[in-house]
């Protein structure tokens, strides 16, 4: 049953999940920390759409209050972990993951996020301010009740690699799914398991990384539930619907 609290997102508490191999050599995937960040209430939820609209969203021709049709809270996690740069040494990774209340094992999406004006605008920084903007989170969590792991990128939020995503997919790809691999690890991810395969999703510039991602994982064994890439388009409400509809596999069963 989903829980709901009619309060924006405030920082109840942190948890602090380190890995399992600490005093040993750090490998791709392994997980560093997990911080509970706190719950997205419903309203909290469609709230922040609105301002996401009002502040973000430029030249939409839109309601002054647009309705999400946000149906679950959504517990909100940042995940440090380590992964790789460019050149193969050690880097840290970073990322959101979003965990949405139900009454149900939920299924889980991999969304690589598209252009970003600076190193701020990504899923960590959950704000109406950020240029990639908190849509995914709103609707494919909240809307749609579907677990959400969204990287950051190499070279974005607090990591300090220097190259840009856009000049090496198979490093965005790979820094993906060593997310998956370290939000595996996680007590949260454990003691409520997910239901099916995974789900990738990309989204503008995040397109090529989500198609390495796929090589990346298949070529290591894992099976995908299904791949999704998509353009930029001009209407907000276009994009929800049809990001949600290539998920229609999963929402028919909700």
């Amino acid at each position: 049953m989903s829980v709901r609290y009619p309060i924006r997102l405030v920082l109840v508490c942190a948890i602090v999940l380190s890995s399992p191999l600490q005093g040993s050599a750090a490998q791709r995937g392994d997980l560093i920390s997990m911080s509970y960040l706190g719950r997205y209430s419903v309203d909290a939820l469609e709230v922040l759409n609105d301002d996401y609209y009002q502040m973000a969203a430029v030249g939409y021709l839109i309601q002054d209050e647009p309705d999400a049709g946000v149906r679950y809270a959504v517990d909100v996690y940042r995940v440090e972990y380590y992964t790789t740069d460019v050149n193969g040494g050690p880097a840290i990774g970073s990322g959101l993951y979003a965990d949405p209340v139900t009454s149900r094992p939920e299924h889980v999406v991999l969304y690589t996020h598209g252009t970003s004006v600076t190193v701020w605008d990504t899923p960590s920084n959950v704000s109406a301010a950020a240029f990639d903007g908190p849509t995914v989170l709103i609707n494919v969590a909240g809307r749609g009740g579907l677990r959400l792991l969204m990287p950051d990128g190499t070279g974005f939020w607090t990591s300090t690699v220097p190259q840009h995503r856009y000049l090496m997919g198979a490093v965005e790809g790979r820094t993906a799914i060593d997310m998956w691999t370290a939000v595996q690890q996680s007590s949260v991810f454990l003691d409520d398991p997910p239901q099916g395969d995974l789900h990738l999703f990309g989204l503008s510039a995040g397109a090529l990384p989500a198609l390495w991602a796929q090589r990346l994982y298949e070529a290591d064994g894992g099976t995908l539930a299904e791949v999704t890439l998509m353009g930029a388009v001009t209407a907000p409400e276009t994009f929800v619907d049809e990001s949600l509809r290539k998920v229609g596999r999963y929402l028919s069963r909700l």
